[in-house]
């Protein structure tokens, strides 16, 4: 009955934002690729997807079944995010009550997708992520490994939507290591003798293991190379370095009494075996045209070397550690109420309710009091791996299953907050929040806590200020101030899908799309426009004559020649300039004196200029 009410309120959240606000370059990237998909184009092959690749079949498939508008991928990514709150809350009930579940699960889904409906890979990540954990989680439960072959197809499925997949992948490997480490993988080394000679013969599977996970901090420091300050190093290596650490401490505890090297090789094996098969089928299909068509260096060029490029043009740093105050109190009031007397520390929670309510009440007019309630939710995670990592390290006399588990959900929110990264956008951390939703109930538990009060009302708190003052707003002002998203207009053009965005950008989208279609004519099927602005091409139905999304993507050598050649060939007549591109360079010099002379016929609406020739 809770996981029913549970999932109709997730529901009820997500349809009522179904078709609220826009980011134009995304809702264009969605359609855009999803279109020249239906028209038979191989992404990376015949188009530069920013993504791996998958997610232009589902938005494809989505706007076969639904119609071609910007609703139709939402309603999809609805769909699938509520089949997942009961894998959310299966997960949750693996370390609290149903109740306890239910407030995880709701806490998780509040702060997640109903604040941007957009159907992004990273969403998509997610969904696998918690399906992925769900699995691993019964896999520890029933020692079939059919769940590790589950949890791999998640992480193929993941891979394919965006290579942030490959952090999922990283974290079930973390889980598996710690696993052969407990011994309970059904095989007979699980009860090896502790005594000197087999310590002695376990050596060479130590020194590979401290190898391997040096190796893994070092990846994890190359990936921020360059980043300036601790910010990086504090959020997106500390988890995964505090992580490999307690797996080394728990090494050296083990490693006298788990036998000779080659059974722990074989047993290692045993249990990444069905795991990597599982991985491996979903993007083995998915490679099969690539193949066919000679084009797998595209495939890998596309996925593996072009992203690099966002490090440049993309990104935006992590909240200072400096505002970790907040998640530091909320930690604190947790340790306190460990130590405290049942009634104290429901005296403590009802305390807690009442601040609580307080500062939700103030964060409606005071940005310095919204911005403290989302840093002690953004800093929350190190705090939480640390205090996860210090229990898989053995702190504390816990059953080998219990610390399993919180070594499955510490490993999957430590390695997903790198999802932040390189772009940490206030969005980018509701990306994370199901996975940290789960990561804070199995620490809590762990705790021993007299009551459920305190932990109670602090997930009573963050839930009230998600729905109340995160929920009404949307993500240019997430993270900064409560700021209600409003007057909306529906997007009038005939692919907007009913989309309510503000009027201003309403009204200049529905005379950008009559503005380019009168100039295009009906003689051709191209328009041009740049920098970042597939929406133009979505919304007006017209084809792109390059192979560019985004155009910090595209190759700069030789540029100008090769555009102005690509739009001679294909008559383009009009073309539309972005003025302000989020990401890309303004267009200037070179290439834009040449569009001026080829089209030297402007009109300005909104932020973009419109150019023709007779």
């Amino acid at each position: 009955m809770l996981l029913v009410i549970v999932w109709a309120i997730s529901a009820a959240l997500l349809i009522s934002h179904i078709d609220r606000g826009w980011v134009p370059h995304d809702e264009g990237l969605i359609g855009h690729t999803a279109e020249r998909v239906l028209a038979g184009e191989l992404p990376h092959r015949d188009f530069d997807d920013v993504y791996t690749g998958g997610l232009a079949y589902i938005n494809a498939g989505a706007m076969r079944a639904f119609g071609m508008n910007i609703r139709s991928p939402r309603i999809v990514l609805v769909a699938v995010f509520l089949m997942c709150v009961p894998a959310l809350f299966y997960a949750a009930s693996r370390f609290a009550s149903a109740v306890g579940a239910a407030v995880a699960t709701l806490l998780g889904v509040v702060w997640s997708v109903p604040n941007y409906t957009a159907a992004l890979p990273s969403w998509y990540n997610l969904i696998f992520a918690v399906f992925g954990t769900a699995a691993l989680l019964r896999f520890v439960d029933v020692r079939k490994r059919r769940w590790l072959f589950v949890a791999g197809v998640c992480g193929g499925m993941s891979f394919l939507m965006k290579l942030i997949g490959l952090y999922y992948i990283a974290a079930v490997v973390l889980f598996l290591i710690y696993r052969e480490q407990e011994g309970e993988d059904e095989s007979p080394v699980a009860v090896g003798v502790s005594d000197h000679s087999s310590g002695t013969r376990g050596v060479g599977y130590s020194l590979f293991l401290a190898l391997g996970l040096s190796a893994f901090v070092f990846v994890l420091l190359r990936l921020v190379r360059g980043a300036p300050g601790p910010n990086f190093l504090i959020q997106f290596v500390l988890p995964g370095a505090v992580l490999s650490a307690a797996l080394l401490y728990n090494e050296r505890r083990v490693s006298a009494r788990r036998g000779p090297s080659p059974e722990r090789f074989r047993a290692l094996a045993r249990l990444a075996l069905p795991f990597m098969l599982g991985v491996a089928i979903p993007v083995a299909l998915f490679l099969i045209p690539y193949v066919t068509s000679h084009s797998v260096g595209d495939f890998v060029r596309g996925v593996f070397i072009t992203p690099a490029r966002r490090l440049t043009y993309a990104a935006m740093p992590p909240m200072s550690w400096t505002r970790g105050l907040p998640a530091l109190c909320v930690a604190g009031v947790a340790l306190v109420s460990q130590r405290t007397p049942r009634r104290t520390s429901i005296f403590l929670a009802f305390m807690v309710a009442i601040v609580g309510t307080v500062i939700v009440a103030d964060a409606a007019t005071s940005g310095t009091t919204y911005r403290w309630m989302f840093a002690a939710a953004t800093l929350l995670t190190t705090v939480i791996v640390v205090g996860a990592a210090a229990i898989v390290a053995g702190v504390g006399a816990r059953p080998a299953v219990r610390r399993q588990r919180v070594m499955i959900v510490a490993a999957a929110v430590a390695m997903f907050a790198l999802v932040q990264f390189p772009f940490a956008a206030a969005v980018y951390f509701c990306y994370l929040t199901p996975l940290l939703a789960l990561g804070a109930l199995a620490v809590t538990r762990e705790l021993d806590l007299p009551s459920p009060a305190v932990p109670g009302a602090l997930a009573a708190t963050f839930i009230a200020f998600a729905v109340l003052r995160v929920y009404p707003g949307f993500i240019y002002g997430m993270g900064a101030t409560y700021a209600p998203y409003r007057p909306l207009l529906a997007l009038e053009t005939p692919r907007g899908g009913g989309v309510r965005v503000p009027a201003g950008t309403a009204q200049d989208y529905s005379a950008l799309v009559a503005v380019l279609q009168r100039h295009a004519t009906s003689d051709t099927d191209y328009i041009y426009a740049a920098p970042d602005a597939p929406e133009a091409y979505f919304l007006t139905g017209r084809r792109n004559p390059t192979r560019t999304m985004y155009d910090f993507f595209d190759d700069q050598e030789s540029r100008t020649t090769r555009l102005l050649r690509s739009l001679r060939e294909r008559d383009v007549r009009v073309i539309a300039i972005n003025t302000e591109p989020e990401f890309s360079p303004k267009v200037s010099g070179e290439l834009r004196a040449a569009l001026e002379r080829e089209y030297p016929i402007m009109q300005g609406v909104g932020h973009f200029e419109v150019r023709w020739r007779e």
